[in-house]
């Protein structure tokens, strides 16, 4: 057993040293850079080695993986190495003018299967192939003249390059030769910019650039250029208006010529136009910074010359430069109409009267359509209805009258019948004479009618208008009188029956006690299917009606007339102007037709005296609150007064929360009536603003407040509405209940508080990272945003022991501008460059004395937030954590303040 164990120890042992033994004869290493920095369109060479570690010669093979490996070649690729040795393999790239930031895979296999990778970050970067020097880049011209500009061109790149040119301004009218050339590398061009400032009138100081393109990079430069053209001998044309009316008369239009330059100028003046217009000035000289004027005439025939617009141009010319400057202006000649020159009046009172018409239409339109008129029209349907049935009883009372009835119309009839007639006959002659001597007008002066038929036919057409207002008065005359005497007649009527009604309550009041109750309630029946519902004041109505008919058609023949008469002065500037007559006659006429309207509404909504018997009837409150009130009456009531009002008595109050009081009064007992309906509404806003429920209506009686039986009707955007079954009157009020609070909930408001600080703490540590740092130990890498800059303090990092003065330096690419002064270091990128590079430190003492750093590598970075916008972020932010905190508390103050007081 103890033989066995010593064996397996002693191959362990042996399979260990054999193992070991392999490692060694084939080991080897690969040292390279783990990063390279090459640029587009460029080659490129690096270098790593491989060395052999191992006991034994070995021979090894490079294969190469990744997206750059296509720009790559290795030599030598494959190789061999004696135990110990190094081989250096040089990689030459060749990178294309659109590489992107790759990596590179570098595989290395030995004979004997060993391999080992090497990867490679490859930073690509566009190259600032963009060189140029201005000879000339700023020029100084009168206006109209040319400007040239020398800019000499480098491409200082190791690879051929395209650029092309072009100007941000003034492009148009500028010529650049050449516009596109290709340079080799190391070569120089220069380019020639000619730039024309065409527009003569115009001065001062123009900078514009020049734009410099490369084509296979796509790098673009710029070149500020500066053009400043002098104000001398420009002149500034001033007329009062483009275009000038001229009603054929001799008029005067002046001219403004301002010399804007500062030296004295000599205008040459020549008018461009129609032969009667002409300038009193042919040359004018003007001192700088100095105006002249001149005048244009203008005498226009009007035998010679048309309605219509004429063109002209003053051409001024300027004798020191022979500039030319041209104003254009317009001559309208026209003679105006009356209508024309007060267009504007006529123009303002069109749409006065068309707001006033709108304002009239919307105004009718909603009292039609007003619950009101409705309530009214209801309520003179039900008194028609009741007419129409007290008539059918009058006339079967009144049939025992009728014979007597009849022959006093008989009569009436024969005597009317033969005034009539007379009167008939009379009229008739009279028209027949005024007809004949019309005939007889007509025929003798037939050749003067001839002569001015639009005078024959103005006052033609003003008969026929007098003569239709006339009969059409004499007809509605006539309708209203047979109205007005048929209501007389049944009034009379009507006054008769009462008159016997009271007769019979006087023989009543002789009975018998024992009879007195009965005939009482018949006569009482009896009186009450008899009486007539009237309106009020309805015959006087009808005579005011009557009488203002006359005074209309007055009106109406004096303006006839006034028409006319100016009609017949004017009537070429009418027939002209038709559409102003037609559009101001639908304008009158739509306001005669709404008059009409309007007063015929507001007759029909005279108040009735009625005598109520046992029915429903419907009052319109008025109030705000209370719409109307429904009611039936338990016996008859002659002339009822209803009145509603409001009333506050805040030292009853029946409820914390009232919505509005109101009292209904009457001149009957309170017992006459059979019941009440209180229809009344309540704003949306009040109930649910202060969170309330239970809308009720409740009555003061007997000193105590109770509640009448309430419930909702109906309700639309801005009132729900509520109607109210009892039989009393007196003072009521709206209430209403509080819905229960709920219990607060204080997470929203530290939830939004908590998101407050955490948008400030992420907002401060975003600009706190992005500040410079501070660092203790060394110098750190550096990230610097694009178009951004980093300074550090070198006396912080180096010291020297023998306190002498040191004198700071820095190792870099050009990727980098370091600027170091008082031993403080400002790191710059290039414009627009980002990328990853290194640079290093040195502090020498000038005796000898030379310190580096340790290798820093720099990142330029893509801002989340430019640098130009850190200002207007952090203020944003600053603003926005305000607004947040202040809607906050407003929309969570009642929270807030409950919870400050629970503390």
């Amino acid at each position: 057993m103890k033989s066995k164990l010593i064996n397996l120890i002693i191959v362990c042992f042996l399979l260990f040293v054999f193992s070991v033994q392999a490692q060694t004869l084939d080991s080897f290493s690969v040292l390279g850079a783990q990063e390279l920095d090459v640029f587009q369109c460029s080659p490129a060479y690096f270098t790593f080695s491989v060395q052999n570690l191992g006991n034994t010669a070995s021979t090894y093979t490079i294969y190469l993986d990744g997206q750059s490996a296509d720009w790559l070649n290795i030599n030598p690729s494959v190789f061999t190495l004696q135990s110990g040795d190094y081989q250096l393999v040089q990689q030459a790239f060749n990178i294309p003018c659109d590489a992107p930031q790759s990596e590179l895979f570098t595989i290395i296999q030995s004979s004997t299967g060993e391999e080992q990778v090497l990867l490679q970050l490859i930073n690509v970067y566009k190259p600032e192939n963009v060189h140029a020097n201005t000879i000339i880049s700023a020029e100084e011209i009168q206006s109209c003249q040319i400007a040239t500009y020398n800019v000499e061109l480098f491409n200082l790149v190791n690879f051929e390059e395209t650029y092309s040119l072009s100007l941000d301004k003034f492009n148009e009218n500028a010529l650049i030769t050449p516009n596109e050339l290709s340079l080799q590398p190391g070569e120089s061009k220069e380019v020639i910019i000619d730039v024309e400032h065409k527009n003569c009138s115009e001065s001062g100081d123009f900078p514009f650039t020049l734009l410099i393109n490369t084509k296979n990079t796509q790098v673009t430069g710029e070149i500020d250029l500066f053009l400043k053209i002098l104000p001398d001998h420009i002149v500034s044309v001033n007329i009062e208006n483009k275009v000038f009316n001229n009603e054929f008369v001799e008029q005067t239009i002046p001219v403004l010529l301002k010399n804007v330059g500062s030296k004295s100028s000599t205008y040459d003046v020549k008018l461009d136009g129609p032969e009667w217009a002409s300038v009193d000035k042919k040359s004018l000289k003007v001192e700088g910074d100095q105006t002249g004027e001149l005048n244009i005439h203008l005498n226009p025939d009007k035998a010679n010359v048309e309605d219509a617009l004429h063109n002209f141009k003053l051409i001024i010319t300027v004798k020191e430069t022979g500039l030319e400057f041209v104003k254009e202006f317009a001559v309208r000649t026209h003679i105006q109409t009356v209508l024309e020159k007060n267009a504007l009046y006529i123009a303002i009172g069109s749409s006065i009267g068309l707001m006033l018409l709108i304002f009239l239409i919307v105004s009718v339109t909603s009292y039609l359509k007003s619950p009101e008129r409705k309530q009214k029209q209801e309520l003179k349907k039900q008194e028609r209805k009741r007419k129409e049935r007290s008539k059918a009883k009058l006339k079967s009372e009144l049939k025992a009258k009728k014979e007597e009835l009849e022959l006093k119309n008989a009569w009436k009839k024969e005597y009317y019948k033969t005034k009539y007639t007379i009167l008939a006959f009379f009229t008739h002659a009279l028209l027949l004479v005024f007809l004949l001597g019309a005939g007889w007008a007509v025929y003798t002066f037939r050749e003067l009618i001839q002569k001015h038929w639009q005078y024959s036919l103005g006052a033609g057409t003003g008969i026929i208008v007098i003569l239709a207002g006339l009969l059409l008065s004499y007809f509605l005359k006539s309708d209203k009188s047979k109205i007005a005497r048929l209501n007389l007649e049944l009034k009379k009527e009507i006054k008769k029956e009462e008159a016997r009604k009271k007769k019979e309550q006087e023989q009543l009041d002789a009975w018998k006690q024992a009879e007195k109750e009965r005939l009482k309630s018949e006569v009482e029946e009896e009186y009450k299917s008899v009486n007539k519902i009237i309106p009020k004041d309805k015959i006087a109505i009808l005579e005011r009606e009557r009488k203002s008919y006359s005074w209309i058609w007055s009106l109406t023949l004096v303006i006839l007339t006034l028409v006319f008469i100016f009609g017949f002065n004017y009537y070429r500037d009418l027939i002209n102007n038709y559409f102003y007559e037609v559009y101001t006659a639908g304008i009158m006429l739509l306001l005669l037709v709404a008059f009409n309207l309007a007063q015929s509404l507001r007759n029909s909504s005279s108040n009735y005296r009625l005598v109520l018997v046992k029915k429903k009837y419907e009052f319109n409150a008025g109030l705000g609150v209370l719409q109307n009130v429904n009611f039936s009456l338990i016996s008859p009531v002659e002339k009822l007064k209803l009145k509603a009002t409001t009333n506050s008595r805040s030292d009853i109050k029946p409820s914390p929360w009232v919505y509005d009081y109101f009292e209904l009064s009457s001149n009957t007992e309170e017992t006459n009536f059979e019941s009440l309906q209180y229809n009344f509404k309540v704003k949306k806003t009040w109930i649910f603003g202060n969170n309330l429920k239970d809308i009720q209506l409740v009555n003061f009686q007997n000193g105590k407040w109770k509640k009448v039986l309430t419930e909702q009707v109906g309700e639309d955007n801005k009132y729900i509405y509520y109607q109210a079954t009892g039989d009393k009157l007196g003072l009521f009020a709206i209430t209403a209940k509080q819905i229960a609070q709920k219990k607060r909930n204080y997470w929203p408001l530290l939830l939004g508080l908590g998101g407050i600080l955490l948008i400030g703490m992420i907002t401060l540590g975003y600009f706190a990272l992005t500040q410079e740092q501070t660092v203790q130990n060394g110098i750190s890498d550096i990230t610097i945003s694009k178009n951004g800059f980093k300074t550090i303090d070198l006396t912080q990092y180096f010291t020297d022991p023998d306190g002498d003065s040191l004198k700071f330096g820095a190792t870099a690419d050009h990727s980098l501008t370091i600027d170091i002064i008082d031993g403080k270091a400002k790191i710059v990128p290039n414009f627009n460059w980002v990328g990853q590079t290194s640079l290093t430190f040195y502090a020498d003492d000038e005796k000898g004395g030379i310190v580096e750093s340790n290798k820093i590598l720099v990142k330029v970075t893509e801002p989340l937030i430019p640098v130009e916008y850190h200002d207007l972020a952090k203020q944003s932010v600053a603003a926005l954590v305000v607004i947040i905190i202040f809607l906050v508390l407003i929309i969570y103050r009642k929270e807030l303040l409950d919870f400050l007081d629970k503390d």
